[in-house]
């Protein structure tokens, strides 16, 4: 399918613009038969800020001096639409980003997937506004994509999002797109030009179908890059299983994992296997939740074993032991991996100070170099519609270690941070 579309190459940059705003029209004069349709809108505007310390061996320290601060204000305009046995929504998203750590980059951010480049997505729905040494200004198309239903069968066409896995924290069977198992903000996953369909049955299973177009680097549409996958949820007694095979890039990936209950507790677990060109890897992960009330406050905590088979055993992260580990660094490039290490601990809780507080502490725990993140998050909606997040994130470990700081050019010299703290305030309308 994807080889047919390969006169798409041809287009040349300039059409990009033109092509952007030919989608957002025909969008618009969808939603404007209102008699026909039911549609809804909003969004959101976001402040945010991270401020960071430094010691004098950090590489940053070197660059930038004791401290460094960067920000970010997001606009976010959402619009859904349905019709019977249809739907469609577009969601569009633009980004200013200001800080001293753009300019640590001989490469700029802004094409990276950190900042919703579509480089090697199917469509180039992106756009950079203004690029300068300290501030960038981008905007983009983050969802664009219609889809029919009716009772039993979903099929929905472009830029959406899927999550699959049972980690809490760490989760190796999401391979599309993942969060950070560290990150704070996770209220929109990044979407994926992709084609999605799913088949309800009678007893409650289901079966889901995806299939990821995607550019490969020489910008041309490949059957080399895309992903495709099967996967099957099903009810078993008082558990739930999922199976999953997947051709994603190069990699074959089978997967099992399920759900239960556990005296008052909650089990989850996922089994990945990957086979590559070059070795297969396996990764795991298991995690036990549970909720409670104390000092009659509600809380739910939960505690999560994480075993990375792309990671590093020994704790040895120079750029030397990782140029040796591709399957590793390909994954850490592509987004899918956040972790370097083989074995990590983690665990959290989500404590109710009043219905409209929040308190959640974290710990990540390299089990591979025993080095620590902990982090401690509040959040309160203190309008109907704003919204405040603050955060705590300290790194404890040795030089070295993933979250000590890991070694840069000069091996005096590590990416580490003393501490960091995070601020966000969100206005919904």
């Amino acid at each position: 399918m994807f080889h047919a579309l390969n006169n798409l190459n041809k287009k040349n940059d300039k059409k990009d613009l033109t092509k952007f705003k030919v989608i957002c029209s025909c969008f618009l004069l969808l939603f404007s038969h209102q008699a026909y349709s039911q549609w809804q809108s909003g969004g959101h505007t976001k402040y945010q800020l991270i401020h960071s310390q430094y010691d004098r061996n950090s590489q940053y320290y070197r660059e930038l001096g004791s401290y460094g601060t960067n920000q970010q204000v997001s606009f976010r305009y959402n619009i859904d639409s349905s019709y019977p046995n249809w739907a469609a929504e577009i969601h569009y998203e633009m980004l200013v980003l200001n800080g001293e750590t753009i300019e640590l980059f001989t490469e700029s951010l802004i094409n990276s997937e950190n900042f919703n480049s579509d480089g090697q997505r199917f469509f180039d729905l992106s756009k950079i506004l203004k690029e300068q040494e300290k501030i960038a200004w981008l905007h983009h198309i983050d969802r664009f994509n219609f889809s029919y239903y009716n009772a039993s069968s979903v099929l929905k066409f472009g830029r959406q999002t899927i999550s699959w896995g049972n980690g809490m924290h760490y989760n190796p069977m999401d391979f599309l797109n993942p969060f950070d198992p560290t990150a704070i903000d996770t209220e929109y996953k990044r979407g994926d030009d992709m084609i999605y369909g799913q088949q309800l049955f009678a007893n409650g299973n289901d079966l889901q179908t995806v299939i990821v177009g995607r550019r490969d680097k020489q910008n041309n549409v490949s059957s080399d890059v895309i992903s495709l996958a099967l996967k099957y949820h099903a009810f078993i007694n008082n558990s739930e299983v999922d199976l999953l095979a997947a051709k994603h890039f190069d990699d074959s990936i089978f997967a099992i994992g399920g759900v239960r209950s556990l005296g008052g507790s909650v089990w989850r677990g996922d089994l990945v296997f990957t086979k590559t060109d070059r070795d297969h890897y396996t990764s795991a992960v298991t995690n036990l939740s549970h909720s409670w009330v104390s000092l009659g406050k509600n809380i739910s905590g939960n505690l999560e074993y994480f075993y990375n088979g792309f990671g590093i055993a020994d704790g040895n992260y120079r750029a030397e032991n990782l140029l040796t580990s591709p399957g590793l660094t390909e994954r850490l490039i592509r987004g899918e991996l956040f972790t370097l290490g083989r074995e990590y601990l983690s665990a959290s809780a989500v404590i109710e100070i009043t219905p409209l507080c929040l308190m959640r502490p974290a710990i990540y725990i390299n089990l591979s170099d025993d080095s620590v993140l902990f982090q401690i998050v509040g959040q309160y909606d203190f309008q109907q519609n704003l919204r405040i997040i603050g955060a705590f994130i300290l790194p404890i470990g040795e030089d070295r270690t993933e979250f000590g700081g890991i070694s840069g050019s000069n091996d005096d010299y590590f990416f580490s941070r003393q501490w960091s703290l995070y601020g966000q305030l969100a206005w919904y309308f």
